[in-house]
């Protein structure tokens, strides 16, 4: 199971949120392939947040990141989209203790 206060970023000791990832999950299997700067505005976070969750939904292998046209893109992989089911219906769950560690 996947908790906020149990996923951390080694690196920096940052927290990873899981309605935040399943927000990012939901926004990818929306809308397709997404620059990681329109991710961030869609997502509500700020760019060097929603890079830390790209980071560890890549290394998740929940997501890809393609180079294109001199830019990055971000989508989400068929391992991701079984995640967002699953995290989706685990959500109710999480959200109480998400709620309570949201800092």
């Amino acid at each position: 199971m996947v908790t906020r206060y149990a996923i951390t970023n080694g690196n920096y000791g940052n927290n990873f949120s899981v309605s935040v990832i399943v927000r990012i999950l939901s926004i990818l299997e929306q809308d397709g392939r997404t620059k990681r700067t329109n991710l961030a505005g869609r997502s509500g976070l700020n760019y060097n947040k929603c890079i830390g969750y790209i980071n560890l939904l890549n290394q998740l292998g929940w997501i890809n990141l393609v180079f294109d046209d001199g830019f990055w893109f971000v989508t989400i992989s068929r391992q991701g989209i079984e995640a967002i089911e699953r995290l989706a219906a685990t959500r109710g769950i999480l959200q109480s203790s998400d709620d309570y560690f949201h800092t």
